[in-house]
């Protein structure tokens, strides 16, 4: 990889959150869902439409077609989505507290790892994800990030078009020799220990998305027949140092007749267009619908040493949102507004 990026090893996660027995009831057992299972991510009492203009004649997306939904604007234990941080494994939901502290006598022991907050110089609040060299693990790794997991409607569609659009402010990291993924699509076959099928990765001054994907004809049951693709590479002030709106419009599949491909918007500005097989083809079919979302940092540990130049990484969230196409499928003017 150019720019000195390398392949990140990502890690074995530890003992599964509740999300993971939800979704082993509702989709291997064929049972019915119970109800702590259910995903009410839209509020039913909200408009038929979200991000409509006032006069506008473009179509709205319509609340249904949310999957799921980070919003730094509402209350955070009502949202549906993961929490991995410093240590913390959980549904947001089921925290005591919709925020994770700093432990006691580490770096910037002062600030929260997760909370409401905004950047120094960014305006709007979000919802502030902060991780440090010295920092509890999670799931084996430095991290701090959101993941959309609760609930089967979370997941990314198999096969099937979606957008995934996100508005973050990443800090910005000149001059660092290490590398943090900032988003990430991932695989649900923990025990292969993939890399992402889609990572947006920032190394100081550059950044670059990629994809990854199975190229045998059989099962992934190792990283051999592994290809990765870089669809952009660029100046990670592009996507850092400002509140960027980043939207991704795809549908996976690793299989030629499923047609997958990805499109990749930087604050309205197309940066990238691939059209070609992403993600894993895993060994029971039933993984294939439990691809998901992430949000924040995440800090590999092999090969990639912590830079020591910057104790504390930051990336805040004011809105992320996985939103399924329809028989009509949606244009980028539709999605845009949810983002701002």
């Amino acid at each position: 990889m150019p720019h000195g990026l390398r392949e990140p090893s990502m890690p074995r996660p530890g003992v599964l959150p509740v999300w993971a027995l939800c979704v082993f009831v509702w989709l291997v057992l064929a049972l019915p869902t119970p109800g702590w299972c259910i995903d009410d991510t839209v509020n039913q009492g909200e408009p038929a439409g979200l991000g409509a203009q006032a006069g506008s004649a473009v179509r709205s997306v319509a609340v249904a077609d949310v999957r799921a939904d980070i919003d730094a604007s509402k209350p955070l234990k009502k949202q549906h989505w993961g929490v991995e941080c410093n240590g913390v494994v959980r549904l947001i939901g089921e925290m005591p507290q919709p925020s994770v502290p700093a432990n006691p006598g580490v770096d910037a022991a002062g600030m929260d790892r997760v909370g409401i907050a905004a950047p120094a110089m960014g305006g709007d609040v979000g919802i502030a994800l902060r991780s440090a060299e010295t920092d509890s693990l999670s799931s084996g790794a430095p991290r701090c990030e959101l993941a959309m997991v609760d609930g089967a409607r979370s997941f990314l569609p198999f096969a099937r078009a979606f957008w995934f659009a996100s508005r973050v402010w990443i800090e910005p990291w000149p001059g660092s020799h290490d590398e943090q993924i900032v988003l990430q699509w991932h695989d649900y076959d923990f025990d292969l220990a993939l890399n992402p099928l889609m990572a947006l990765i920032v190394q100081g001054d550059r950044a670059q998305l990629l994809v990854r994907w199975e190229a045998g004809s059989g099962a992934t049951v190792d990283r051999t027949n592994i290809r990765m693709q870089i669809l952009w590479d660029g100046e990670s002030r592009q996507i850092s140092g400002h509140w960027a709106n980043l939207v991704i419009h795809a549908r996976i599949s690793p299989d030629l007749g499923d047609d997958a491909f990805l499109e990749f918007w930087i604050d309205g500005h197309k940066a990238a267009s691939y059209r070609g097989p992403i993600g894993y083809r895993p060994r029971n079919p039933a993984l294939n619908q439990l691809n998901y979302a992430k949000v924040g940092i995440y800090h590999w540990l092999v090969g990639n040493p912590w830079d020591p130049r910057y104790l504390l990484r930051s990336v805040y969230v004011r809105r992320s949102v996985l939103v399924q196409d329809p028989v009509d499928p949606y244009v980028l003017e539709q999605v845009s507004p949810l983002l701002r």
